[in-house]
């Protein structure tokens, strides 16, 4: 599940988009009241612009065209949020509102989007002449449309649940005694240094969307002074070498929809972190960059984000460890 603004996910599409919280005032008021630049000229035909807090006492004085230009572009603004949000989903569209009647008043207020959307559904609203949209006046709720019909694939394998292990290593067997800190030995000291340049190089591919973006990201990191001149020009020599590899290449082309360093909530609360996703028609790729020491725990971590990532997507998914110091790409 992905949680966005509606500006956010302007230009963008979902199978199903569920909206909590579809009721907000349309004419900010109070603190949040905006401020009118409105154009004055005085009898004696001094012209100047004079900055007004929008309130409704406007509507009886001299300047109540600007205030009704702003009620006017209020509500244009709220309706194109509300069209945004109506046009992302693909199949489905959960919304929820409320709305508010007033005690002198019979009718909900049009002050607020929950309030329209009330009085256009429960007054017989239908999108033209088509049939299965209907208000629920004790429910109060307004559906339309039919459910889509699930398609199975006749290729699809049906998944065998694998055995649960149980098996067990002591722990004993695990502790091994050093004679020095490996920290500060010769191999120490190097794999802490490779360790350091890889770290700089994984924040930049994350950041970047290819050599030429990377490359831009470094000048401006060395303008900021996170590292000196010679650093500098080892990691652009290192970020060539990295892009003139086809398979790192492939990894950065801009045809591919890309997700870096997306989180992947997983129930109970935990989050999961992938450095970049690429899904393609066919399959998806995950791509996890390492510094220092290789390790059996990364192998297992990228298998465990293979695994989320086809559940989510229902692709074939492929991995690929990437350490950046030395450079040495596995693939899983």
């Amino acid at each position: 599940m992905r949680i966005l603004t509606i500006h956010k996910a302007k230009g963008l599409q979902f199978k199903v988009v569920v909206m909590p919280f579809m009721d907000w005032g349309i004419v900010s008021s109070g603190l949040q009241a905006p401020i009118l630049w409105a154009p004055f000229e005085s009898e004696t035909g001094l012209q100047t612009v004079v900055p007004l807090t929008h309130q409704s006492l406007l509507k009886d004085s001299h300047f109540a065209g600007a205030y009704e230009e702003e009620v006017r572009l209020s509500y244009l603004d709220s309706l194109n949020m509300l069209y945004v949000a109506f046009t992302r989903a693909e199949e489905a569209f959960f919304g929820f509102s409320t709305y508010s009647i007033s005690k002198t008043k019979k009718e909900p207020s049009p002050t607020r989007t929950g309030n329209l959307l009330y009085s256009l559904f429960s007054g017989g609203f239908k999108f033209g002449e088509e049939e299965g949209s209907s208000w629920n006046s004790d429910a109060k709720t307004f559906d339309w449309g039919q459910w889509p019909i699930a398609v199975k694939k006749e290729d699809e394998a049906i998944r065998q649940v694998p055995a649960l292990r149980w098996d067990y290593m002591d722990w004993k067997s695990k502790l091994h005694t050093k004679t020095y800190p490996w920290d500060f030995s010769s191999e120490g000291i190097r794999a802490r240094e490779q360790r350091d340049f890889g770290v700089i190089i994984h924040d930049i591919l994350a950041a970047s969307h290819g050599l030429e973006d990377a490359l831009q990201l470094l000048k401006e990191y060395t303008f900021d002074g996170r590292w000196e001149e010679d650093t500098a020009a080892q990691i652009k020599v290192k970020l060539e070498q990295l892009f003139a590899l086809p398979q790192v290449s492939s990894w950065f082309d801009p045809g591919f929809p890309t997700l870096t360093e997306q989180g992947i909530l997983e129930p109970g609360g935990t989050q999961k972190r992938p450095d970049r996703i690429l899904i393609a028609k066919e399959e998806a790729l995950v791509i996890d960059f390492k510094t220092g020491v290789k390790r059996e725990s990364h192998v297992l971590q990228v298998r465990e984000y293979m695994a989320l990532v086809e559940t989510l997507t229902q692709l074939p998914v492929k991995g690929y460890l990437c350490y950046l110091e030395p450079t040495e790409i596995i693939a899983l």
